[in-house]
């Protein structure tokens, strides 16, 4: 009995910190799940005879999940590069990213990932800090970024990416100073 309190206890922290429903921060941290699916803007540069880059932005909405099933919790920017072998496919990709709440409270975090270009990027996603009653959040977890479907177009001599996917977080763990 006492652990479904606590499992409890540390999902509605959870929901309460990435969306202002609760309003002192928990000093236990609390692991959750999270999904985004986005959309991504950018151009693409080849950079060597084997390799292009990708720099741009992708956003969308997030979700969270405790282990009831995802809660709309706002949306997440980030901006980053992907770089990939154009005759392997391999690829590695970096971003940094702003992570707005329904109430407006922001996070930052950070990413790098590895994988292979049209199937994934897999890696670590760090919670930095914050604003608002996020800050000096702190934290991480794996990440997971695919993308469903790109296309391609020429714009001013650069080429241009639009793409749309999801990504995952999976066993995020998020802990707040204790406040007073």
């Amino acid at each position: 009995m006492r652990s479904a309190r606590k499992t409890a206890a540390l999902a509605l922290a959870t929901i309460g910190l990435m969306t202002g429903g609760i309003g002192s921060a928990a000093a236990e941290p609390v692991t959750f799940d999270a999904v985004s699916m986005w959309e991504a803007n950018g151009t693409v540069v080849q950079s060597a005879s084997d390799r292009n880059v990708f720099a741009g932005e992708v956003s969308g909405p997030y979700a969270i999940d405790t282990g009831k099933g995802p809660v709309p919790a706002g949306r997440i920017i980030c901006v980053g590069t992907v770089a990939a072998a154009i005759s392997t496919g391999e690829q590695v990709g970096k971003g940094e990213c702003q992570i707005v709440a329904m109430d407006g409270a922001i996070a930052f975090g950070r990413f790098e990932c590895s994988g292979l270009r049209l199937v994934g990027c897999s890696g670590i996603f760090e919670i930095t800090g914050g604003e608002g009653r996020l800050e000096g959040a702190k934290g991480s977890g794996k990440i997971v970024v695919r993308r469903a479907e790109t296309s391609f177009k020429v714009q001013n001599g650069s080429l241009r990416e639009e793409a749309f996917g999801v990504a995952f977080w999976k066993d995020m763990t998020l802990e707040m100073p204790e406040k007073n």
